[in-house]
């Protein structure tokens, strides 16, 4: 799964972040709204700005905007779940 979303593979770039480059472009890479966390934190989904944003919680750890993708549809409960897996398993490449 290289380089590859777990989720929803051939999607496109919003934000400088595609769906495509999840990997190198997101993961232990610092979000542009805080800092101080990362897109992606492998193995915790509450450190992970990319995961609250997926979920419209961003707001509750300091982050701004709205809840991805813009304009929706957003992510399905399966697909959630297996983003949510990947993320506590370590985000493995």
């Amino acid at each position: 799964m290289a380089g590859r979303s777990p989720v929803s593979p051939g999607g496109g770039a919003s934000g400088g972040l595609s769906i495509d480059d999840v990997y190198p472009d997101a993961v232990n890479v610092a979000s542009d709204d805080i800092a101080s966390m990362d897109l992606i934190e492998p193995g915790s989904t509450a450190t992970s700005y990319l995961w609250h944003k997926i979920n419209g919680t961003q707001s509750s750890v300091g982050g701004a905007g709205s809840q991805m993708p813009l304009g929706g549809p957003y992510l399905s409960s399966t697909a959630l779940a297996i983003f949510e897996t990947w993320i506590t398993e370590g985000a493995p490449e």
